[in-house]
């Protein structure tokens, strides 16, 4: 088994670095703390995004944090250190919003972004990103590195 925040450094810095292609000066903030993991600045605008890298092709479980008003953009990084072609996904912070909402109105199907697993005991669910809907569906997100403008 990989090491997870070597896996997440991995991710942050390679998120950076296809950031900064792009024309963004990038900043990585400090691991696990509130807020974005990467902040943008370009000219006058500024963006706040959210990493999550995997070692493997797998759900994203999206915690508590999947509605900071700090984050702008997650990106899904897939595959990494498994010696495969990496999968790439930039997903606006609005379409995770609706997807929790409603993944949490009681919708929970494989051909949605999100999807819900069990209710717990106390009847809260968790919401994860779908990697079926990510690997399988035309919606745009793959390597969409230019949708951060």
């Amino acid at each position: 088994m990989y090491d997870k925040q070597l896996t997440g450094s991995i991710g942050l810095f390679y998120a950076c670095y296809r950031l900064s292609l792009i024309g963004w000066n990038t900043l990585p903030t400090i691991r696990n703390a509130r807020g974005p993991d990467i902040i943008l600045v370009k000219d006058e605008k500024k963006l706040g995004i959210q990493v999550k890298t995997l070692s493997a092709e797998a759900d994203v479980p999206l915690g508590n944090n999947y509605n900071d008003p700090s984050v702008d953009f997650w990106i899904v990084l897939m595959n990494v250190r498994k010696g495969e072609q990496q999968k790439v996904f930039i997903i606006p912070q609005k379409d995770i919003a609706q997807g929790v909402t409603v993944c949490e109105g009681g919708v929970n199907s494989s051909t949605n972004l999100v999807y819900h697993d069990q209710p717990k005991a106390d009847g809260k669910i968790t919401c994860w990103l779908n990697k079926k809907f990510l690997l399988g569906a035309e919606h745009g997100y793959a390597e969409a590195w230019q949708s951060i403008k």
